[in-house]
């Protein structure tokens, strides 16, 4: 797990305030190496799809050889990422597990605070810590993909509900281009459903 959690404490996704245009402003460039990662370390769940063929899968219920091989992946304002494992029944209403890829700033003239750096993703073997800027918020990341990774790679896996994990890339700053664009998608989606099951944040869940 630690091999899998250092690469993305290592990306410096910091989200600041005043952060331009996604296509403009470079601090955003450090957001195009999530995905990349994502998809090399948990290849059943980040299986990116454009939108025809996404559609066209499901009505293929999404393989012919195992139904749920892969999770169908939605890229939502360019940075945010909704993985989609459809469910049997889909009468059923849907499980949301959230988190965030972006982390707070670590201001240059703070480093020296730091007993390790920010984005060096530092594992002490003897106390088992690792260090570094997110290492805390990316964890939810880690331990809800890994878990999905874990069950797509069961050849007799298949959940009853679907099940969706959303990432959003500006929680730190107002989450208005991350989670809000996220939720406008959600509701798109989920129109016809009657509501959520379950809705896991972070160190939080609730029954809905």
């Amino acid at each position: 797990m630690v091999k899998r959690h250092q690469p993305l404490v290592h990306i410096p996704s910091i989200c600041y305030d005043d952060l331009g245009d996604i296509e403009k402003d470079y601090i955003w460039k450090s957001f195009h190496y999530n995905p990349v990662l994502l998809k090399e370390t948990y290849p059943h769940v980040q299986i990116v799809q454009h939108k025809a063929l996404r559609t066209a899968v499901r009505g293929m219920r999404l393989m012919k050889r195992r139904r749920h091989e892969y999770a169908i992946v939605d890229s939502i304002n360019t940075f945010g990422l909704v993985s989609t494992v459809r469910g049997s029944e889909e009468s059923l209403a849907p499980i949301l597990m959230t988190a965030h890829r972006d982390v707070a700033p670590a201001e240059p003239e703070t480093l020296d605070w730091w007993e390790h750096p920010p984005f060096d993703a530092f594992y002490n073997k003897t106390d088992h810590f690792l260090w570094g800027r997110g290492a805390s918020d990316k964890a939810a990341i880690t331990a809800l993909v890994s878990a999905m990774e874990a069950l797509l790679s069961q050849e007799t896996y298949q959940p009853r509900r679907s099940v969706i994990v959303a990432l959003g890339s500006d929680e730190e700053c107002s989450g208005n281009r991350g989670a809000g664009e996220i939720s406008k998608y959600l509701e798109a989606e989920l129109e016809k459903a009657a509501s959520l099951s379950f809705l896991m944040r972070e160190a939080e869940a609730y029954k809905v």
